[in-house]
């Protein structure tokens, strides 16, 4: 495994990693990530310590010690008002922009992520990725429940918007624990489940100081291992780490170029984070389609997730969701991959998978995903946007078709056209699914060509079932509520009831039946003569219905 990863991961230690890829850390964001922004004109974002010599410059007679110090004596001699504006002057909070390491951290799928930085360098990394977040520095904000696609900022010493709440003299860093308990514990909550790393802190940063303390005061042994990254750090800052009880991944390469050796860092990190979401299980359904999320994420598939607001998902999975069954697909909507920690790795890797997305556009919030599809999906996908205005959401070339005025997704021209759309898609695809098993076993990945072959087999049964149910009633009708989510035994018992296989025994089925579950529930590895077996059988069974 190790021997696989990119250059800089293979610094991190694989229980790290492990618990990065499974939502078990929590980010700290310091002054040297700032560092590291674009300012107009050439200018640079001080480190803290630089703030506080230039501060300290400024005060006649005054030796400087510490940068706290500092800006605790600025604050004296002209005001706390006048000490907040210099720092926002001085960090270039109205003009400075996020850099390429401020940018590649945003890409990450952490769903919660701490800083003591005062700028908005990291909310405006995130407005570029499109990606939802909520800042948090006040104690009521707690309360509230994070939404699966939104990140929880939290801004532990405030921001320059919010100078009361800033943490940046003597008086606020001593009083903070009085002054803030609940954000405190908050904190130390979060570090029991999770392990702690610090990106873009010095050992002499008061800020990295206080955490420490925190951790100490609230957990005492029994929080877990902390981290710093670090690039090119000499032997003694390491030690000096561990001594108070961080562990340093000590990146190779020179500080002038720690902006880019931590932009190629968190790239690979969010690569690697991706392949190992794409790896697992993301649902636990019974429907044979959704085993698809097993296959490699090359692989054609049939699922189709429906990029909704979480109010209308009710309305969409009883009106759309029985037509794009009926098409074959098998629909999967953001509830279906649970909440909690990581919902941002698993949606992520779950979209690697999709072969269709269908977008709400009347509702902002999925943008992201719609944006993260096209991302993800090198290999054309297909898109369909559902518009209150059709001509103001037309892009990329893909369809668009208007939703009701009314907002009733039961109208029947509106359900005809996405009907319609699904079907052609279907019909495109067609060819491609009847050759997947076989493509995926000549590649050596049996697992997958069984739960394809499965799949394939799934999609066969249904059409000819409700074909078969179309010439016995009205031709003209939609028989939709044939196709709801049946069993892979259900439409197999049915299949052999109606004579759609030929000489297909209940032996035959419940072999099947065992095989299926026992490689997608049970986990049994497929080796290649089963595989064939099982490829064979389908088949057989495929061309009976045909």
């Amino acid at each position: 495994m190790r021997d696989k990863l990119p250059d800089y991961l293979k610094h991190f230690p694989k229980p790290l990693l492990d618990d990065i890829f499974h939502g078990r850390s929590l980010p700290f964001i310091g002054a040297g990530l700032s560092r590291n922004a674009t300012v107009p004109g050439g200018g640079v974002v001080p480190l803290f310590g630089e703030l506080g010599k230039i501060l300290a410059d400024a005060i006649p007679n005054f030796d400087y010690i510490n940068p706290t110090d500092a800006l605790s004596a600025y604050s004296q001699a002209f005001s706390r008002v006048r000490l907040v504006e210099e720092v926002s002057r001085l960090l270039h909070s109205n003009s400075a922009q996020p850099g390429r390491v401020h940018l590649s951290f945003a890409r990450l799928p952490f769903d919660t992520v701490a800083t003591t930085n005062f700028d908005f360098l990291i909310e405006q990394s995130y407005s570029v990725a499109a990606r939802k977040f909520r800042t948090i520095m006040t104690e009521d904000q707690l309360s509230i429940g994070a939404e699966n696609l939104r990140i929880d900022l939290l801004k532990i010493h405030g921001d320059l918007n919010n100078p009361a709440r800033l943490i940046m003299t003597e008086e606020d860093y001593d009083s903070f624990l009085i002054r803030f308990p609940l954000f405190a514990t908050y904190i130390a909550n979060i570090l029991i489940r999770r392990v702690a790393i610090f990106i873009g802190y010095s050992l002499d940063d008061p800020d990295l100081r206080q955490i420490i303390q925190l951790l100490r005061e609230r957990l005492g042994r029994m929080h877990r291992e902390s981290y710093a990254i670090a690039v090119g750090a000499n032997p003694d800052v390491v030690a000096r780490f561990a001594r108070r009880g961080v562990t340093v991944i000590n990146l190779p390469g020179s500080l002038h170029r720690y902006g880019d050796i931590l932009a190629d860092t968190f790239d690979q990190l969010n690569a690697a984070w991706l392949q190992e979401a794409s790896t697992h299980p993301l649902l636990r359904r019974e429907d044979e389609s959704s085993a698809q999320l097993e296959i490699p994420k090359e692989s054609a598939t049939t699922l189709c997730y429906f990029a909704v607001p979480h109010s209308k998902e009710g309305a969409y999975r009883s009106s759309l969701s029985p037509i794009a069954e009926a098409a074959g697909f098998a629909p999967i909507y953001g509830s279906d991959l649970g909440g909690g920690s990581n919902y941002m790795a698993r949606l992520t890797g779950a979209l690697q998978k999709m072969e269709i997305l269908v977008a709400d556009t009347a509702s902002p919030h999925v943008r992201y995903e719609l944006d993260l599809f096209y991302e993800l999906n090198r290999k054309r996908r297909s898109v369909l946007l559902l518009a209150s205005d059709v001509t103001a959401t037309e892009e990329r070339g893909v369809e668009t078709i208007a939703l009701p005025s009314d907002g009733n997704l039961d109208d029947p021209a509106f359900q005809r056209r996405v009907h319609a759309w699904f079907r052609d898609k279907a019909d495109a695809l067609l060819q491609t699914y009847r050759d997947e098993p076989d493509r995926l076993f000549r590649s050596g990945e049996y697992q997958a060509a069984v739960i394809s072959a499965f799949t394939l087999l799934e999609t066969g049964l249904r059409e000819a079932i409700s074909e078969k149910a179309q010439r016995a009633t009205n031709p003209e009708s939609l028989t939709i509520e044939l196709t709801s989510r049946w069993s892979i035994r259900a439409l197999l018992d049915e299949a052999v009831r109606l004579e759609l296989t030929q000489g297909l025994t209940r032996e035959e089925v419940s072999e099947l039946v065992r095989l299926r579950n026992s490689v997608i529930h049970g986990r049994e590895r497929v080796g290649r003569a089963q595989a064939m077996r099982t490829l064979r059988t389908v088949q057989s069974i495929l061309r009976a219905l045909v």
